[in-house]
């Protein structure tokens, strides 16, 4: 979905029976909710903590596999899985429905 202004999200919620973990990449935070105690977590990043380096540190490492000075942090496996969940949330957005994300799996797994 699309949201403007400071509705625009980036994160995660993971609930369960005994709590939710919220992390919010916008606000550098992390919300823990315990559902039996009667207190809530909230986790600050240090100033400069981002979630959006991502692309930066890739390109990084690509660099210091053509020098011979890394190895790969990502598989190709890591690569096609997140190329298939791009391409099923643009399909989702133009059907306006929930659609499958295409499983990649190593060979003889």
């Amino acid at each position: 979905f699309y949201a403007r202004r400071d509705a625009g999200r980036r994160g995660a919620v993971v609930s369960g029976y005994r709590g939710t973990v919220d992390f919010d990449w916008y606000r550098n935070d992390l919300i823990r909710v315990r559902h039996h105690e009667p207190f809530t977590d909230r986790i600050q990043a240090a100033a400069g903590m981002s979630h959006f380096g991502g692309d930066a540190e890739l390109a990084r490492n690509l660099l210091g596999i053509l020098d011979g000075r890394e190895r790969s942090r990502a598989t190709i496996f890591d690569g096609l899985r997140s190329v298939y969940a791009c391409l099923a949330a643009r399909e989702s957005l133009s059907k306006r429905a929930f659609v499958d994300v295409r499983r990649v799996g190593r060979a003889g797994s």
